[in-house]
């Protein structure tokens, strides 16, 4: 075999690494987009998550609040009777 054929079987089998070597690192790049696109959802349904938590928050606390206000009313009747029939 010459120099120069053995050069350029060097030189095809370098391209080839190369094409090769090329794939690889497109497909780690798509790995990583894929990766970041993963994560993009999990970021979207933590945060619709949380928000279903404050909704639920809010609206227990206005319940509570009106739970509380029956509460008091309640108290108030109550001792509006005892006062009416003065029975301690």
């Amino acid at each position: 075999m010459t120099k120069r054929r053995r050069t350029l079987d060097v030189l095809v089998q370098k391209e080839a690494k190369l094409e090769l070597l090329n794939q690889r690192s497109t497909g780690a790049v798509q790995t990583i987009i894929d990766t970041m696109d993963e994560f993009d959802m999990i970021e979207a349904e933590i945060a619709q998550t949380v928000s279903e938590i404050d909704e639920m928050q809010s609206r227990m606390s206005v319940t509570r609040a009106k739970l509380e206000a029956r509460r008091e009313h309640n108290a108030r009747i109550r001792q509006n009777f005892k006062r009416l029939l003065d029975v301690e």
